[in-house]
């Protein structure tokens, strides 16, 4: 197409030049001008016009071949620039809109704690808070959102520790008619017993499903601190008193201390709260875990404790709280023990019922 088109304009240029050319050539005729001088036939034969028209046309070919391949190289390295940009972009969203602004980590949107971390870094654009206040107001709005569940679970565990008495009765009962090889007696009793967690809307297993929502949310909040510190230039002007820069551990060695100290008097409210079986267990376990809990005090960045601090003094005062009697009632715990005559009397009439049911089983 394109030698086509250079042809034709070619050959419309050698036309105008022989029209032009006779024309000049009439008017010096008629002025009596001397003729032009004459061109031998030999040297027009050597002369072949249309190769002459043809090399022109593939040197203007080759020149807007090369222009265009030019062209096209550039359009394409700038694709790919503009591709390898939006890519960035959409991979790393709070990258480049942070990436400018002083003091905020540039991390990405993708996984749970480099979520929370975007979340944090874009609160602190938002609000220009200092970096311990936003992390302290972080943990204390968690524990007040586990709230809910906190009453629940001391609510289940109070109940059930004024079911004990019964629940034990039962308990003993199944283990001796299994041993006895009683199968229809260890049956009924099993049946009282879950008769028993139904009716007053208890279980064993809701006693822990408050640990089951806390550490998840923890270990998320630790890892997103672990990503701010990270990026120096983030916390390293967020701190509070002597701890300036959160990015380092605590050089006065203050913050271990406190968080054993809290974390030991949280295991003695808990025990003071929590009476069943599993609490002397949780309550050892605990104290065996204030050892490593130092440690991280005294390695940690101060970062952690600006989360760490606030959640275990929120938990002392809730369970400050739980220990009084109107706090108790007003969540509607039960505060005076269950009606034990009552429950006797369902006892003594299930027990008759069971021996009512061996007597009439053949020998």
């Amino acid at each position: 197409g394109l030698l086509d088109a250079d042809s034709v304009m070619l050959s419309k240029i050698g036309v105008a030049s022989v029209l032009s050319g006779r024309s000049i050539y009439l008017a010096r005729s008629r002025q009596g001008a001397s003729p032009p001088p004459k061109i031998h036939v030999s040297s027009c034969r050597r002369q072949d016009p249309s190769k002459n028209i043809s090399k022109l046309s593939k040197s203007l070919l080759g020149a807007r071949f090369n222009s265009t391949l030019a062209t096209t190289s550039a359009t394409a390295a700038s694709q790919a620039a503009s591709t390898a940009s939006n890519t960035a972009t959409t991979t790393d969203p709070i990258a480049a809109a942070m990436s400018s602004i002083e003091g905020i980590a540039p991390v990405t949107a993708m996984g749970p704690d480099n979520f929370v971390a975007s979340f944090l870094s874009m609160v602190h654009l938002a609000t220009d808070v200092p970096w311990w206040l936003e992390l302290s107001a972080a943990a204390f709005l968690v524990r007040l959102a586990l709230l809910p569940f906190l009453i629940a679970q001391v609510k289940n565990a109070a109940i059930m520790e004024m079911l004990a008495p019964h629940i034990q009765r039962l308990t003993i009962a199944i283990d001796t008619a299994k041993k006895q090889n009683r199968v229809a007696e260890a049956l009924f009793h099993t049946e009282g017993l879950n008769t028993l967690y139904k009716g007053h809307n208890v279980s064993i297993l809701r006693n822990f499903q408050l640990s089951l929502l806390n550490i998840p949310l923890l270990f998320a909040f630790s890892n997103a601190i672990r990503v701010l510190v990270s990026y120096p230039q983030t916390l390293q002007d967020g701190g509070v008193g002597w701890l300036t820069n959160l990015t380092v551990a605590d050089p006065y060695h203050i913050i271990p201390v406190v968080l054993v100290v809290l974390h030991l008097a949280n295991i003695w409210m808990n025990r003071r709260i929590y009476k069943t079986k599993f609490s002397r267990w949780f309550m050892w376990l605990g104290i065996a875990f204030a050892i490593p809990l130092g440690a991280l005090g005294y390695y940690a960045p101060a970062a952690y404790a600006c989360y760490w601090i606030p959640s275990a003094l929120f938990s002392l005062l809730m369970n400050a709280l739980f220990l009084t009697r109107g706090f108790r009632r007003l969540c509607g715990i039960p505060t005076a023990p269950l009606d034990m005559d009552s429950e006797d009397l369902k006892w003594k009439q299930t027990k008759s019922r069971q021996e009512s049911l061996q007597k009439e089983q053949p020998q």
